[in-house]
């Protein structure tokens, strides 16, 4: 028993590199600093914290006795009828030993909530993991978003130029170059929205992960658990954090419930004490027993009775709320998976490039500039379509593995 619950405890403890209280770096990809906060972030913090006071706990009920020996010192003066005098004294050592197998049930109690303590921790990590990738998912699409909107601003200043060379040259209408100003101005508003989100998304990072960091560039990619949907269900009930909850209070009522039938059994007290009095010395031993009559636990039991029933319907209903939230989860990966699908592998390439070729068939003045402007807002909008399509997939995936209680893993690939 020992041994598993050291290697279960040693297991669970285990940090990452560096010391749990040192802050995580200044930089990193999404993978490093997801890594560093599922050792450092603040709720793994406070759920190692309730480990180690399960752990204390715990080392108090493996205490062997219930109590401390009693020491009992006696001193008196006796006069006789006769006028002769002595000094009564004694001493008596007691101590209180638990029977019915009361330290056994506590030992187990304590055990128990040592265990649920430890998955808690686990679970923890791996909340903090997927939020942290899943912040830095966000903070990639509002960067790409950034770019579009600059290279769209910087198209726009692009048209705005030649429409003025136009105008100037009698060649072209005072709208286009209106219309190009206020394409500039969009453009510009657009500019600065999409800094504002990565902006937002940045801070959301940063309090994940404890600090301010810089995420390095690149798309992130989470293996999905690409299994049978009863399977993921038949997992989740086992791992998810909720329904493991719900288990620990039902098996932890179950043992409180045993330790007080056990408690209806009395300790005892054995002592043994010296005494000089009447001029004689007294040796005696003592066994001492309080009588089960009047309290003996009733109403704690019947009170432990009916919460672990509560407890049993708590873990049935916890179970039932996993399987419909995988359920969902499941069918809302299969929809972005389907969608990203659709995606081919060079359609970014192709319509950054529609992008520049819409703006060479205004210049050459093959194409009036309404429907060039149509035509970019078109060719950014699905830039975008196509971003988000990308990162729907991932944070889809990423909900499927919280709903399963699912550690993330980098996908295989480029």
């Amino acid at each position: 028993m020992w041994i598993r619950t050291g290697t279960m405890l040693l297991l669970c403890l285990a940090p990452a590199a560096g010391r749990a209280d040192e802050p995580c770096p200044g930089a990193g990809d999404a993978w490093a600093l997801a890594r560093c906060a599922a050792a450092r972030g603040e709720a793994v913090r406070r759920a190692r914290h309730e480990l180690e006071a399960a752990q204390g706990r715990q080392r108090t009920a493996q205490h062997l006795l219930p109590a401390n020996p009693t020491l009992d010192l006696m001193v008196g003066r006796r006069r006789t009828e006769a006028g002769a005098t002595d000094v009564d004294r004694g001493v008596e050592l007691s101590q209180a030993f638990e029977v019915g197998g009361q330290r056994g049930a506590r030992v187990a109690l304590a055990e128990g909530e040592v265990r649920a303590a430890a998955a808690r921790l686990e679970a923890a990590r791996r909340q903090v993991t997927i939020d942290v990738l899943a912040a830095a998912v966000e903070v990639w699409r509002a960067r790409l978003a950034g770019r579009f909107a600059s290279e769209q601003r910087a198209l726009a200043q692009r048209l705005v130029e030649v429409s003025t060379a136009r105008v100037r040259e009698g060649v072209g209408p005072a709208l286009d170059l209106e219309l190009a100003e206020a394409a500039r101005v969009q453009a510009h508003r657009e500019e600065l929205a999409s800094a504002r989100l990565v902006r937002e998304a940045g801070a959301r990072l940063a309090l994940l992960v404890g600090g301010a960091v810089e995420l390095a560039d690149g798309a992130i990619t989470v293996a999905a658990p690409d299994r049978p949907r009863a399977e993921l269900v038949r997992e989740a009930q086992q791992r998810r954090s909720l329904v493991q909850q719900a288990r620990a209070e039902l098996e932890a009522g179950q043992r409180r419930l045993d330790l007080l039938e056990r408690e209806r059994i009395p300790s005892v007290t054995l002592g043994a004490s010296y005494r000089h009095e009447e001029f004689s010395d007294v040796g005696a031993l003592r066994l001492s027993v309080p009588l089960p009559l009047f309290r003996r636990n009733q109403g704690a039991i019947l009170e432990q009775q009916a919460q672990n029933a509560g407890a049993g319907v708590a873990e049935e209903q916890a179970r039932l709320k996993v399987a419909l939230e995988v359920e969902e989860a499941h069918e809302a990966w299969t929809r972005a998976r389907a969608l990203a699908a659709l995606v081919g592998p060079d359609l970014e390439r192709r319509l950054a490039a529609d992008a520049e070729s819409l703006r060479d068939a205004y210049q050459r003045g093959t194409m009036p500039l309404p429907a060039a402007l149509a035509g970019l807002r078109e060719v950014f909008g699905a830039r975008r379509t196509v971003a988000d399509a990308r990162a729907e997939v991932t944070l889809a995936t990423l909900d499927l593995l919280t709903a399963i209680g699912g550690s993330p893993q980098p996908e295989a690939g480029p």
